[in-house]
């Protein structure tokens, strides 16, 4: 079940609403807990179980790493070695969760490869380790983990209850793909909701254009997609075109999800965060990762990023390099990290690890000529070209399922590449003036448009009007077209 499906719209949609608004007040955390274990049975009945486990262990460390458990005042302090358990039983779950789940194959097809290479006759039988991926579990044990280790620093206060705490970890509208939500930030949303009137209308505006962007942008940017990278030729000028409906594909997925998730969370009277802010749109790569999933650049930032850049410097102190030096090399090893790891955490393959190292190394690029005069004149659609065309590049590596898939689509892009008849049927299938016309309409909103929050600050009779006719139209085709699955449900 996804929010663009006939059975969450028109069933699960309305049940929980009517139930969440006819229960008291003090009943409808419990309301939105109840209703997010369903959602996520829905795909599965064992999943609930993994964000069962997150929740009870969390919540349980979370009490001692407060001091609140067994009755004992919140500002008691504790024994620091009992809140040091607490942290490491917490980490090592999630953690240990996400491993078995997630990364048990690949780490299993790895070490097989390694052996033969050794010249080893030991197997590993990866099938074995491969388990299907609970649904947000990379998005809840990211949040889970935030929680503990806020707490560990008293960053936040513990959750009031195991409810409550259920409630902030399960919220179904984020549960798929996020926005990753701090508990100090949502706690005081779920204890005094903003429930109303204009908070339901305007979730349903931004319902409705992120419907829109899934199923009237996305899903056919997706196909043309779809048809490219598959194809066994192509022409310089159909890989291009391929990889450009591959980027509007994901973004339009992606934000769509996330305006959906929001205008769901305002319907119920609580405000996600927003996760997207005109991404292609960015000077620098950088830039970039201040636009493009937000909450999780947030969380790399915090819990990765300024770790590793701190214990590096205070590393590079024995060697009193200069300030400038140890500054850039603490920023490059961080950047480069964090990244490559941001990039694991998208999937279990080495494409995705290259992925992140692309946006890494050009992270720590910028930082080498930033300050140069020369490139301090370069003009903004200049820094924007070349921002987006960086992007681009690393798409391919996040769409492709290997290296060699990966070259042999870059030798396309190139004009070096192997085509022929199949360049010329491929040509046929991508560009019928549906397909085109949706991929320049894409790309008009991407460069022009305005984002969904501007869209619904004002709810003036043009925008409701807009909001109408598409939220009716992306219905309509989405009961006669096959929808595609969110692409970041998968990850």
């Amino acid at each position: 079940m996804t929010f663009a499906s006939q059975v969450f719209l028109f069933l699960f949609l309305p049940v929980t609403l009517a139930g969440h608004a006819l229960v008291p007040r003090r009943a409808r955390q419990l309301v939105l807990v109840l209703a997010s274990f369903v959602f996520c049975a829905w795909a599965g009945p064992v999943f609930v179980l993994p964000l069962l486990a997150v929740t009870v262990i969390d919540y349980a460390c979370g009490r001692v790493i407060s001091g609140s458990l067994g009755g004992a005042s919140v500002d008691e302090k504790r024994p620091a070695l009992r809140r040091r358990i607490a942290l490491a039983v917490s980490v090592a779950s999630n953690l240990g969760l996400l491993a078995v789940f997630k990364y048990a194959g690949f780490a299993a097809d790895n070490l097989d490869a390694l052996l033969r290479a050794l010249g080893l006759a030991g197997s590993s039988d990866a099938g074995a380790l491969r388990f299907a991926l609970p649904l947000g579990i990379s998005f809840y044990t990211f949040q889970s983990l935030a929680y503990t280790i806020d707490l560990y620093h008293r960053r936040t206060e513990p959750a009031r209850s195991l409810v409550e705490y259920a409630a902030f970890l399960s919220f179904f509208p984020r549960l798929m793909a996020g926005p990753i939500l701090r508990f100090k930030e949502f706690s005081r949303q779920l204890r005094e909701p903003a429930w109303g009137l204009p908070s339901f209308a305007r979730g349903v505006l931004f319902f409705s254009f992120g419907l829109a962007k899934k199923v009237l942008l996305a899903n056919p940017s997706g196909t043309v997609a779809d048809a490219v990278f598959a194809a066994s030729g192509r022409s310089a000028v159909e890989a291009w075109f391929g990889l450009l409906a591959f980027a509007f594909q994901i973004y339009f997925d992606f934000s769509g999800y996330t305006d959906m998730a929001i205008g769901l969370g305002l319907m119920f009277g609580l405000e996600l965060p927003q996760n997207f802010d005109r991404p292609y749109r960015a000077r620098s790569i950088t830039e970039f990762w201040r636009r493009w999933h937000v909450t999780l650049s947030n969380w790399l930032r915090d819990f990765l990023f300024l770790p590793i850049a701190y214990a590096v410097s205070r590393r590079l102190e024995r060697f009193a390099l200069a300030p400038r030096t140890e500054e850039y090399a603490s920023y490059v090893t961080a950047a480069v990290t964090t990244m490559a790891l941001a990039g694991l955490w998208h999937g279990a393959a080495w494409n995705f690890v290259i992925w992140g190292l692309v946006h890494g190394a050009a992270m720590a690029g910028e930082r080498a000529v930033g300050k140069k005069r020369f490139y301090r004149r370069f003009p903004d659609a200049a820094k924007g070209a070349i921002t987006f065309l960086i992007v681009l590049a690393a798409w391919v590596f996040f769409r492709t399922a290997t290296l060699g898939d990966a070259l042999a689509y870059f030798r396309d892009l190139l004009g070096i590449g192997v085509s022929g008849a199949a360049a010329a049927l491929l040509a046929g299938v991508v560009y019928t003036p549906y397909h085109v016309i949706t991929v320049a309409i894409a790309a008009l909103v991407i460069w022009l448009g305005r984002p969904t929050v501007l869209l619904v600050e004002k709810a003036t009779t043009a925008r409701v009007s807009l909001a109408i006719l598409l939220l009716v139209l992306a219905i309509a085709v989405m009961i006669v077209e096959s929808q595609k699955a969110f692409l970041y449900s998968v990850f």
